[in-house]
């Protein structure tokens, strides 16, 4: 239903969601909506600027942040990181009252209600933790140390 609306509205360059809803905390509709758009989707997004027909995104990884560019038009997922919450003034309340609100049903959507299906979910688990192997690298001196490393390493093909 959101990307049938939003291809109803038409001609656009940026497509901002939330992070998670707060019912499964899954974080799954805005990539996903990306993805039945055909748009880059970047998610967990801190700061963003559009330069051109590009934006420049700041995301949150686990071990920090990095920087990621795609073409416009995109959808970026934001949380708390993004900024401060702008509270509305009085006169935009008073404003926002006056204006109307666009509904659209599934007939203006040229949605078949009868096709879509309810998902149900049976259970939710975490995933297993990554397997790790902790390795002694072996040598008398630093630099044998460093050669029975990069062997190692050229041995599992990480070089």
């Amino acid at each position: 239903m959101l990307s049938a609306a939003i291809r109803k509205i038409g001609d656009y360059d940026l497509v901002v969601t939330g992070r998670q809803a707060a019912d499964w905390d899954a974080g799954q509709v805005g990539l996903l909506l990306a993805g039945i758009l055909e748009l880059p989707g970047i998610n967990l997004v801190q700061s963003a600027e559009i330069e051109g027909g590009t934006i420049i995104a700041e995301r949150l990884t686990r071990t920090g942040h990095e920087t990621v560019m795609a073409p416009l038009p995109a959808l970026i997922t934001v949380s708390s990181e993004v900024g401060d919450l702008r509270l509305a003034t009085i006169k935009a309340i008073q404003d926002a009252k006056k204006k109307s609100v666009t509904k659209w049903g599934a007939a203006d959507l040229s949605l078949d209600f009868a096709l879509l299906r309810s998902r149900v979910i049976r259970s939710l688990t975490p995933p297993p933790p990554p397997s790790r192997h902790c390795v002694l690298i072996e040598g008398k001196t630093s630099e044998e140390k460093a050669e029975n490393l990069v062997a190692g390493l050229r041995r599992d093909k990480v070089i």
